[in-house]
């Protein structure tokens, strides 16, 4: 996949999110065979991070390949006005979406 490429999809992805006013999205990131340019940054938080603020969005996370997950607390990036996280295990996310607050056990 170019960054061209994934950039196009992205553009796509948030669009709908905006259309549906979804409460949580996911991308897995272990279905792309890309890395990110290095003004990727910069162009998200210009061109899609507002089409995710405008769906109301509430909390946003990336599967990554197993053990690749960086450590911390969830917290918005850039304009977003939601919090992001990083998982490696679907099942953590199925549980971060639904979570209040607190993890069983923590």
């Amino acid at each position: 996949m170019t960054e061209n490429d994934f950039r196009e999809w992205l553009e796509r992805y948030a669009t709908v999110a905006e259309q549906l006013h979804v409460p949580f999205a996911l991308i897995d990131t272990q279905t792309f065979k890309h890395r990110l340019a290095a003004d990727f940054d910069p162009w998200k938080d210009e061109h899609i991070i507002p089409h995710y603020n405008w769906a109301g969005l509430k909390k946003f996370a990336f599967l990554l390949a197993e053990g690749s997950a960086p450590n911390g607390e969830p917290a918005p990036e850039g304009p977003a006005s939601f919090p992001t996280a990083y998982f490696d295990s679907r099942e953590r996310i199925g549980w971060w979406f639904t979570a209040s607050e607190v993890e069983p056990g923590s």
